[in-house]
C-alpha cells in the first residue's frame, strides 16, 4: 500500500511539472501573419547615437559619490550610521563616499538628448 502511496505522488508530482513547464515554454514556430504590440520598424526609426565618449576598460579607478543631506538626515533619524567597507571613504563633513571601480566600461551620451540607453 505504501509503495502505491508513493508512485502515486510522484506521477503526480511529475505531471504537475510537465504541465507548468509547457505552461513557460514558447512554441516552436511562429507564424508570419502573428500581431505584435510592438511597432515595426520603418525607415523613419531613429538609430541609436554615437556616445560622445567611451572607456571601452576601466579600471583602478575610484570615483566620488556625493549623499544628498536630505537622505543623510534620513539615516540619522531613523538611528542609522552610514559606513564603508574594504578600501572605501566616507568624509562626514561633505557627505562624500569615495570607492574603487572594480571593472567594467562606460559609455557617455549627450544628456540633452532624449536618448537613455
Amino acid at each position: 500500500m505504501r509503495n502505491l502511496t508513493k508512485s502515486v505522488f510522484g506521477l503526480a508530482t511529475a505531471g504537475f511539472l510537465v504541465v507548468g513547464l509547457a505552461a513557460c515554454s514558447t512554441p516552436a514556430e511562429t507564424p508570419s501573419s502573428s500581431t505584435s504590440s510592438k511597432p515595426a520598424a520603418t525607415a523613419t526609426t531613429e538609430a541609436n547615437p554615437t556616445p560622445l565618449a567611451t572607456i571601452p576598460t576601466l579600471t583602478g579607478v575610484d570615483t566620488k559619490v556625493t549623499l544628498d543631506s536630505g537622505f543623510t538626515g534620513a539615516l540619522t533619524t531613523l538611528g542609522l550610521t552610514p559606513g564603508v567597507i574594504g578600501t572605501a571613504t566616507l568624509d562626514g563633513s561633505t557627505g562624500t563616499l569615495a570607492f574603487p571601480i572594480t571593472g567594467g566600461n562606460v559609455k557617455y551620451f549627450d544628456p540633452e538628448q532624449s536618448y537613455r540607453p
